[in-house]
């Protein structure tokens, strides 16, 4: 018997009206709070792959240009690079959300 279960991002019908509800409201420590976690978090997922970066950058002085090998390495550099940029981004999109609110105005 296969169990159905509701989408994690909800259905369209979810999504159809235009006007989503805000955030329910939270004092300025319980958003601190959550802002600091998910920054120690950041620093988790962050640290490796500065960690990677440094290991594939010496290992870019032995490969020769114009190479498939090299060519890879390009792609990874690229996609290390991209991941760090998304990772602050939403770091500084979630923390402006969290402490000055939907409206922009500092919260409480």
């Amino acid at each position: 018997m296969c169990i159905q279960q509701e989408p994690i991002l909800g259905t369209e019908d979810d999504w159809s009206d235009k006007k989503m509800q805000p955030f329910p409201p939270m004092n300025r420590k319980l958003c601190e709070e959550l802002v600091e976690r998910l920054c120690s978090m950041a620093e988790d997922v962050a640290n490796p792959l500065t960690a990677i970066s440094i290991r594939l950058h010496t290992l870019e002085a032995i490969l020769t240009k114009d190479t498939p090998e090299h060519e890879a390495w390009i792609a990874v550099d690229q996609d290390i690079t991209r991941v760090q940029r998304i990772l602050r981004q939403f770091l500084e999109d979630f923390q402006a959300l969290i402490l000055n609110g939907a409206d922009g105005q500092p919260k409480a």
